[in-house]
């Protein structure tokens, strides 16, 4: 009879680590929820009533978050923003010409604002100036970290992205040059 008893002990315990087992494997990781609630706040419409200070906490906060992801679940953020943003320029490619120069316009403007905030930062001694890095907290990269992330770049897009994209660039440096608008160092290739 001790046997048995032992035996059903051990079969529940096992039964219990087992679903133990399942609920971790399949819990839904928040990080990934938080990040994505805080960028949905960010961008958005509404977002532009908060107070600065408040803003600027919640980029902190979705700076930081965002950094405590694995790297898988930052490629899946980045996938998503990839998906959107070629969204963004198919239906920027169905526009008319009249539609596609306002929403260029519109583009512009906020590049141009963008720019004159970040320029205002620095000089108030609120930036660091001297342009922005595209290393890890400020430090550079190398040129074959640069060269593998484009070459990522490639490998993660189609064609076809890549063809809107090409079309959205060609487009947006000539409207800011019929504007008189001075074009920013990623298009120089355009």
């Amino acid at each position: 009879m001790g046997f048995i008893a032992r035996h059903r002990r051990l079969t529940w315990t096992c039964i219990i680590v087992l679903f133990l087992f399942c609920v971790w494997l399949f819990w839904p990781d928040r990080r990934l929820d938080q990040v994505k609630a805080l960028q949905k706040e960010l961008f958005n419409p509404q977002a532009k009533n908060m107070a600065p200070e408040e803003r600027k906490q919640k980029w902190q906060a979705l700076r930081q978050a965002t950094d405590n992801l694995s790297a898988e679940q930052k490629q899946t953020l980045s996938r998503e923003r990839e998906q959107r943003f070629q969204q963004e320029l198919e239906r920027y490619a169905k526009m008319s010409k009249k539609e596609q120069a306002a929403y260029l316009d519109k583009q512009i403007d906020g590049m141009d604002k963008a720019r004159k905030n970040f320029a205002n930062a620095a000089n108030n001694g609120k930036g660091k100036g001297g342009g922005p890095s595209f290393g890890k907290k400020g430090q550079s990269t190398s040129a074959a970290d640069r060269d593998r992330a484009r070459r990522q770049r490639l490998d993660n897009s189609t064609p076809e992205f890549r063809a809107l994209m090409d079309r959205y660039r060609k487009d947006l440096q000539a409207r800011m040059n019929a504007r008189g608008v001075m074009a920013s160092p990623w298009m120089r290739g355009a």
